[in-house]
């Protein structure tokens, strides 16, 4: 008769604070001074969600409220299975169980990446790595990163640009009157976004002409924050007949103006367009 194996099932979080993840030291024999995420065995009776919560709480001192489940995991048959966490902090402090743990700190990725011989299995890393990768989901591009945009100037081929009205739905520089721009896709080229920036914009087609530039900008938006954006502006030719306001949520009025007499509020990525590339505009005024 096969010999039948009995595992122990363990419950673990992965708790993220300000960029940071907290690992407690075993005191243990097997695993002496190895780092681990917050973790422990589920006992009878007790929910695999109960054991997380309460192994967190005896290892660090720290409420917690489980987030989703990271994964599971079992190295090998015969080990234990792993169910890990992301959890947040609702509650208590920072404490060190002395009959448990040796120490806890806050690391970056970075430095956990580095101390992988120094963890207690591989798991550790497994599921913080499951973890950064729900952080990166959240990341808003200009924020947390540099965004890619595709900008435009309209023109229709007689000396007049096309620039529309921010509405007070928008995220920042309301009032400021835009010529118009948009977030790069991901796989997205930028001829082709272009072209698809216009189409939600303006409602119509319109021709790409020569390149304006490649240039950077970092601005605070309406919530305090610093962005950063590396935007890819064009000339496009449109028709203006078949030119419509076709974001009302977004922009009060249209309007078109020639060089010299462009309407201000002007919003300050065109502003600084204007000023670093004049040269630009000249074959189309």
């Amino acid at each position: 008769m096969s010999e039948v194996l009995t595992v122990e099932v363990i419950a673990g979080v992965v708790l993220l604070q300000d960029g940071k993840i907290l690992l407690v030291q075993e005191k243990q024999a097997a695993c002496y001074g190895k780092w681990s995420i917050p973790a422990g065995h589920v006992e009878v009776g007790e929910s695999i969600e109960q054991a997380a919560v309460r192994e967190t709480r005896e290892e660090t001192g720290f409420n917690v409220q489980l987030g989703r489940k990271l994964g599971i995991w079992q190295e090998q048959a015969g080990q234990s299975v792993k169910h890990c966490f992301l959890a947040t902090i609702t509650g208590g402090e920072l404490h060190i169980p002395s009959d448990e743990i040796l120490d806890a700190r806050w690391f970056s990725l970075k430095e956990i990446e580095v101390m992988e011989s120094e963890l207690r299995d591989p798991v550790v890393l497994k599921a913080i790595h499951e973890a950064e990768g729900d952080k990166k989901a959240r990341l808003k591009a200009g924020v947390d990163y540099t965004g890619i945009a595709v900008a435009f100037c309209c023109h229709d081929g007689k000396g007049n640009f096309l620039f529309h009205k921010r509405s007070q739905n928008c995220r920042d520089e309301q009032g400021a009157w835009d010529c118009g721009a948009g977030k790069l896709n991901f796989g997205e080229e930028p001829l082709p976004a272009i072209q698809r920036e216009i189409r939600e914009e303006y409602g119509c087609e319109g021709e790409i002409g020569e390149q304006i530039g490649v240039y950077a900008r970092t601005r605070v938006d309406g919530e305090g924050r610093t962005t950063h954006w590396l935007a890819i502006a064009h000339f496009v030719k449109v028709d203006p007949e078949h030119v419509r306001l076709n974001e009302p949520e977004s922009m009060e009025e249209l309007g078109w103006f020639r060089w010299g007499h462009f309407p201000e509020p002007l919003h300050t990525s065109w502003q600084k367009v204007v000023k670093e590339f004049p040269e630009k505009f000249v074959p189309y005024c």
